[in-house]
């Protein structure tokens, strides 16, 4: 096991100011902690770095683990608490007030419950009307909209909400303790998806990355859900999808990666 030195120091610190990293925001912030520090890190993975920093902080429950981003497959890291399932712990620190803590839940289960894995601003701005407190403006909610975002808790696009990386493994036991029911896990790969593609004959969600790698080379004749076996080629017409455009793009960025 490597040493735990000033570089795993300085990324531990400067995971904890950001939440989650991407995978390319992890190399980078990795490179300057090993510059500033002297440390040598030749022939060191991420994972065997980052296993050295889990193991010094593991006596206070947390962890930094790795997690799947839905769009595009790439890793994210998060630092997260390993034993306390509670939401409303977000409000220790001064994070989030109460109130918005019972709204960001709110969002949450109507995400996680509905058919398409997300949610729409105008109704996560309607949330005030099932408030207990009626002195909840929908400005209110704007404003904690934006902070979630801004804080990778919930992503967006096109005024359209979804849950984010780190929400996904910050909140994951979270989700299986209430949501175990509606909890769907990819075709493929077994875990959990919230949007992805879903086969319109049986209904199985499938990872839009995970499609990518497992379809890939193969016609439209030859694509078979692989759940019911149902002709699936990629386009409209066969998947539902929210996002059917970014996997075709995804497809072909994976290709010219290769």
């Amino acid at each position: 096991m490597q040493e735990y030195t000033d570089a795993h120091r300085y990324f531990l610190q400067s995971l904890m100011q950001r939440g989650v990293v991407d995978d390319k925001e992890c190399r980078t912030v990795l490179e300057d902690s090993s510059e500033i520090s002297g440390y040598d890190r030749s022939e060191r993975t991420i994972n065997s770095f980052v296993a050295v920093i889990n193991k010094r902080i593991q006596p206070f429950h947390l962890e930094i683990r790795k997690g799947v981003n839905e769009d595009d497959g790439t890793d994210v890291y998060a630092l997260i608490s390993i034993t306390d399932h509670d939401i409303n712990r977000l409000t220790v620190g001064g994070y989030f007030l109460k109130f918005e803590i019972d709204i960001f839940r709110r969002i949450v289960d109507c995400i996680v419950t509905s058919d398409e894995g997300t949610m729409s601003s105008v109704d996560a701005l309607n949330i005030t009307e099932e408030l207990p407190q009626k002195n909840i403006t929908k400005s209110d909610v704007q404003c904690l909209i934006s902070k979630l975002i801004s804080h990778r808790w919930l992503g967006e696009r096109e005024g359209v909400l979804f849950l984010s990386p780190r929400s996904v493994l910050e909140l994951e036991p979270y989700l299986k303790d209430q949501h175990q029911d509606s909890l769907r896990h990819c075709g493929i790969c077994k875990e959990m998806v919230f949007r992805g593609l879903r086969c319109v004959g049986c209904g199985v969600r499938i990872h839009g990355y995970c499609s990518v790698t497992y379809f890939r080379g193969m016609s439209d004749e030859d694509r078979k859900c692989p759940s019911c076996h149902a002709p699936m080629p990629l386009s409209d017409s066969a998947w539902s999808s929210n996002g059917s455009e970014d996997i075709l793009k995804l497809s072909k960025t994976r290709k010219r990666r290769r």
